[in-house]
């Protein structure tokens, strides 16, 4: 009695994205909506590479910050600043709309949408592509699009600065927004964080069954 892998990836929409950034799989020659690999050399490479939870493929550390069942609403309605809570409910709406998934709260007072795993030097973990959060002076923008390499949209975006993968705004309405739309469509379909490794496999829906037969 042997087991054979039949391990079957259904791409979302971000396939062609990640083919252009370089994420192919070995002994596979293109991008599929359905691929159904038997290869055992292709399937090993792809476990070891992707999905081994062993801990010579895990981050040295785990992010403190994680994904809860924390309501947003709740978070929202306790920023005292009035126009700081307009303009993230205005972030909010405009996230929404363009990612089409749903506002998750992580940690206590960041608000994510989508998933992501990356693997740097000594951190990595679950993380998100963009998000937001109210800070005392800013509204801040989470862009993992290396945001020190989109100089020329940054340009036309209005008044902000610019850290590690973040935005900050005074206000919502200092920004040209057709730009900001661009900047978190392409944070969240090509995400990239600087020294990081974005693991291909946590962008798509993953099938694994095992199906015995006789040889």
């Amino acid at each position: 009695m042997r087991s054979r892998l039949l391990c079957q990836l259904t791409l979302d929409g971000q396939a062609a994205a990640l083919a252009d950034r370089g994420c192919h799989f070995p002994s596979v020659s293109g991008w599929f909506r359905k691929l159904r690999c038997h290869k055992a050399e292709c399937l090993e490479e792809i476990w070891q590479t992707y999905l081994d939870p062993s801990p010579q493929n895990s981050p040295m550390t785990e992010r403190k910050t994680q994904k809860n069942d924390a309501g947003v609403d709740r978070y929202l309605a306790g920023i005292t600043d009035e126009q700081r809570r307009t303009d993230c409910l205005s972030v909010l709406n405009l996230m929404k709309e363009l990612t089409g998934d749903p506002a998750v709260m992580w940690g206590k007072a960041i608000v994510g949408f989508g998933n992501l795993h990356y693997r740097g030097k000594t951190t990595g973990g679950d993380w998100f592509p963009v998000g937001f959060s109210a800070r005392k002076q800013n509204l801040v923008l989470y862009l993992h699009c290396e945001l020190e390499k989109q100089g020329a949209l940054l340009e036309k975006l209005g008044k902000h600065k610019v850290g590690k993968s973040c935005l900050y705004l005074k206000k919502f309405e200092d920004v040209h927004l057709p730009t900001l739309k661009k900047l978190i469509k392409k944070a969240y379909t090509s995400p990239a964080i600087a020294g990081a490794k974005i693991d291909c496999l946590s962008m798509m829906n993953i099938v694994v069954t095992w199906i015995p037969w006789l040889e």
